[in-house]
C-alpha cells in the first residue's frame, strides 16, 4: 500500500479508459467499484479523475482486509439495490477477486 498510494494519485487513466466510461453511461449500462483499497484513500482517488459519477456505487474497505473481500463484495450487491446478481459482471486483477 506504501508505493501503491505514493503514486496513485499521479498516474493518469488508462488511453481511451474515461470514453468508454461515457459511452458505457450513455448505452444505459451501469458500474459500480468495489474495492480493498481503503474507502477513505478510494473516494478522494476516483473523484481526482473525474470519473466517481459514471458509477452507480463506489465502495472501498473499511476496517481490516485480512478476511478477504468475499464479505464485502455481499455487503457491495447487496447494496446494488435493484441489479440481480445474476446481471452482474466482476471484473477484477486478483486473486481474490474470483474468489469473492
Amino acid at each position: 500500500h506504501r508505493h501503491y498510494w505514493a503514486l496513485a494519485e499521479t498516474a493518469g487513466l488508462a488511453i481511451g479508459a474515461r470514453q468508454l466510461l461515457v459511452e458505457w453511461q450513455e448505452a444505459g449500462l451501469t458500474q459500480s467499484l468495489c474495492s480493498l483499497a481503503p474507502h477513505e484513500y478510494l473516494i478522494p482517488l476516483v473523484r481526482t479523475h473525474g470519473i466517481e459519477r459514471h458509477f452507480i456505487r463506489v465502495d472501498g474497505r473499511v476496517g481490516q482486509s485480512n478476511t478477504g473481500k468475499a464479505e464485502q463484495m455481499m455487503r457491495h450487491i447487496a447494496a446494488l439495490e435493484g441489479v440481480p446478481p445474476q446481471r452482474m459482471v466482476v471484473i477484477g486483477d486478483a486473486v481474490d477477486d474470483a474468489v469473492a
